[in-house]
């Protein structure tokens, strides 16, 4: 539950289903976190704003931002964060283990107990959605196709 990885072409990922932070600060985890915030304000201040977290609605989506002593307090989104998130973590940086304060706080985060109920009430939904479909050229739903319950 508390999975948050940096390395792919992604900004950076996190919680059970590794919901995505895009290079541009959109994604599938600032919606979820979007979502939290309106159910649990107060919350949502304890677990990201208290740790430099925000989400902003913006005319192409919900859009998530960091700032913090590192940032000059600087509201950073889209590349300068996806920059921020991966500095030092390159194959030729040497140092290894190495801390990120804001990618700690998100793992810390998507482990609260109520942040992880908003998870899993999003993976049933997907996968009964998913369920539901039909693949390309079959008329059955690909529940039909899980005969046993691991598939």
């Amino acid at each position: 539950m508390d999975a948050v990885q940096a390395w792919d072409w992604q900004t950076f990922s996190a919680g059970a289903m590794q919901k995505t932070v895009t290079p541009k600060g959109y994604g599938e985890l600032p919606k979820q976190i979007s979502e939290f915030q309106e159910e649990n304000p107060a919350l949502f201040s304890e677990i990201f704003s208290q740790c430099g977290w925000s989400i902003k609605q913006e005319a192409g989506g919900v859009r998530i931002y960091y700032s913090s002593r590192e940032t000059e307090y600087e509201d950073i989104t889209g590349s300068a964060l996806c920059d921020f998130i991966k500095r030092g973590f390159s194959q030729t940086d040497s140092g290894f283990p190495k801390k990120s304060e804001s990618l700690a706080s998100i793992a810390s985060a998507v482990i609260h107990e109520e942040f992880q109920k908003k998870q899993v009430v999003d993976f049933i939904a997907r996968m009964r959605a998913a369920l539901s479909k039909s693949p390309r050229g079959y008329s059955n739903s690909a529940s039909d196709f899980f005969q046993s319950k691991l598939g």
